[in-house]
């Protein structure tokens, strides 16, 4: 017969067996496999040899184009399911999400972005969940006032009373001081919901001159969105939306954006895509870096027109090299080398157009 320590190991080993052999689920590559992960990488990095050529061909300017747009795909891709992530309340996973596609393309810009904005979302997800605790601490407190102001009629003062009726009282202005702090940072949000839950149950901890004007500024403000959700909604207009009513453009989309326009040398909406973030949020920590971004980029692209039109002249394409230049020129009127470029070329095709016409004269006569 086993004894009894035995018959306990033995169903110890069965256990973990049996829990050795459940599929346990990759929770770092359920979102972006390992595969697709090294393909970006390796995109990223032709595409950045490719950049560096110092006379581009033209299979190479078409190779460059079918790599920005897969880039772009895979950006799309990660966005996309950081964000479904995100929405199914799996923070973690959503940030090892752009861990692995920032490590795989680490000079992505709309990636870089991306995380950074989830970084202030998640952040702003916290402290919510932070002042929903302290406002469940705050009205327990609040409802315990009632039964400690009866105890202190009923038992006389004795000291062991006096030591927790004082401890109760710290706890209570403590309470109220982090419940303004918590207000103080929804307010800097416009999170004015959240701030009058949080100013109005500080006031009830301690009355605070200061918490009583900052919640009546809430109240005006909130008063302020319903009328105008109640003059909306008597017309055709859809109504705004009550929290942060600002009516700004989301910045993670503005930048995202511009920087899909800058892959694909489409600088005149990026441009308008930076001038756009520049007058919403002034301040955005990625206006200097998309800035000097857009100088590099259209930098580069006019130098490869100045090249490819050099090819292209070089090998007696006059039209198709004073084409290529003068659509560098709207990016880049004042380029001294593009302006002589195009006046070499356009004095060749007048002097070849006189030329034929003197041809031709002779000819018919």
């Amino acid at each position: 017969m086993l004894r009894p320590s035995l018959i306990v190991l033995l169903l110890a080993s069965l256990f973990l067996t049996a829990c050795a052999t459940i599929p346990q689920p990759d929770t770092e590559q359920t979102a972006l496999s390992k595969k697709s992960l090294q393909r970006a990488g390796d995109v990223a990095a032709e595409l950045v040899t490719l950049q560096q050529k110092q006379q581009p061909s033209q299979t190479d300017y078409r190779r460059r184009a079918k790599l920005r747009e897969q880039l772009w795909q895979f950006e799309r891709e990660v966005i996309r399911t950081a964000i479904r992530l995100e929405q199914n309340d799996d923070w973690i996973e959503a940030e090892k999400v752009f861990k692995h596609a920032t490590k795989a393309v680490p000079d992505s810009h709309i990636l870089r972005s991306a995380r950074y904005q989830f970084a202030d979302r998640r952040a702003i997800r916290e402290e919510v969940l932070r002042a929903e605790l302290a406002i469940h601490q705050g009205e327990q407190l609040l409802q315990n006032a009632g039964a400690y102001d009866s105890l202190q009629r009923v038992t006389p003062l004795k000291f062991l009373t006096w030591v927790e009726v004082n401890a109760y009282e710290r706890r209570r202005l403590s309470s109220a001081a982090t419940l303004k702090r918590f207000a103080d940072k929804a307010l800097k949000r416009d999170d004015f919901y959240l701030a009058r839950r949080c100013l109005s149950l500080s006031f009830r901890l301690h009355n605070d001159d200061e918490v009583k004007q900052k919640l009546m500024l809430a109240d005006a403000y909130i008063s302020r969105v319903r009328q105008r959700i109640d003059s909306k909604s008597n017309s055709s207009v859809k109504p705004a939306r009550a929290v942060a009513a600002t009516g700004k453009p989301d910045a993670e989309l503005l930048v995202g954006e511009f920087y899909h326009a800058l892959q694909k040398d489409d600088f005149h909406h990026a441009k308008r895509y930076m001038s756009e973030l520049r007058l919403t949020y002034p301040q955005h920590r990625n206006l200097v870096s998309m800035s000097s971004q857009y100088k590099l980029r259209l930098n580069r692209c006019v130098n490869d027109a100045i090249e490819k039109g050099k090819v292209l002249y070089s090998e007696g394409k006059v039209k198709q090299a004073l084409r290529v230049w003068r659509d560098a020129e709207r990016l880049a009127p004042n380029n001294v080398e593009l302006l002589s470029g195009i006046a070499r070329a356009e004095k060749v095709l007048q002097n070849l157009k006189a030329l034929s016409a003197q041809q031709t004269g002779g000819h018919s006569s």
